[in-house]
């Protein structure tokens, strides 16, 4: 499934993972017994993740695309914000 939404390219769909992700995340930690092997497991799981995510955007053209638009929101020109946000300002 990871796959599926990453190499989508739909920046809403990357949100909502991120989302989904954290909200599992929070809600194993508060139901887990094992308080301490669960920072371990998440700091594997997020580990695996940035490596992931790292190399798809590096080596899958359209991701890659699709990221370095999305950093155009940090741009000070006004037509690359506007890109950046699919041609919505």
């Amino acid at each position: 499934m990871f796959f599926v939404v990453l190499l989508s390219g739909r920046r809403a769909a990357w949100l909502m993972l991120a989302l989904s992700s954290f909200g599992f995340f929070v809600y194993i930690y508060i139901y887990s017994s094992y308080k301490k092997s669960f920072f371990k497991f998440t700091a594997l799981v997020t580990t695996c993740i940035s490596i992931l995510l790292i190399s798809t955007i590096v080596f899958h053209g359209p991701t890659n695309k699709r990221f370095k638009d999305t950093l155009g929101l940090f741009s000070t020109d006004y037509e690359t914000i506007d890109n950046a946000t699919a041609l919505r300002l």
